[in-house]
């Protein structure tokens, strides 16, 4: 499902990211909609081009590839047969609506610990305000 992210300005003067064609910048801002709380999304690439690019003749497979190496932007990894992509420093830049829900897809396999760090602060912190809305619920009913 897409989700409505955040550009910042300095997407647009990002010297690692200007080295790159128009295709691949726009593509690396399209997955940021179809990315999940924690910046994962499947690696389907059919399936993004439709979503990204269905007026376009974009290869976005070929894009993704560019997004990977030499300076990654993304990381793609397997779990289980599965392909998915992680974007890089994705706490960093997104700001996550509070009430979306959480990842369903597995992180990268010993990476990116920051984020996994984030990912329980974020969690224990949703867990405390459910608890104290449960809390101001029972006061105001009495």
């Amino acid at each position: 499902m897409p989700r409505i992210r955040y550009i910042k300005p300095d997407f647009f003067s990002d010297e690692d990211l200007c080295s790159y064609p128009f295709e691949t910048r726009l593509t690396f801002a399209g997955l940021w909609c179809y990315a999940d709380k924690a910046g994962r999304l499947e690696y389907r690439p059919k399936y993004l081009k439709a979503m990204l690019f269905p007026y376009d003749d974009v290869d976005v497979e070929k894009q993704i590839e560019m997004l990977i190496s030499p300076k990654p932007f993304l990381v793609h990894y397997s779990v289980e047969g599965k392909d998915y992509l992680q974007i890089k420093n994705w706490r960093k830049h997104q700001r996550p609506h509070h009430t979306e829900k959480e990842s369903n897809y597995p992180p990268p396999q010993g990476s990116l610990p920051q984020e996994k760090v984030e990912e329980k602060r974020s969690a224990t912190a949703q867990s405390h305000v459910r608890e104290i809305l449960k809390n101001l619920k029972k006061i105001s009913s009495k």
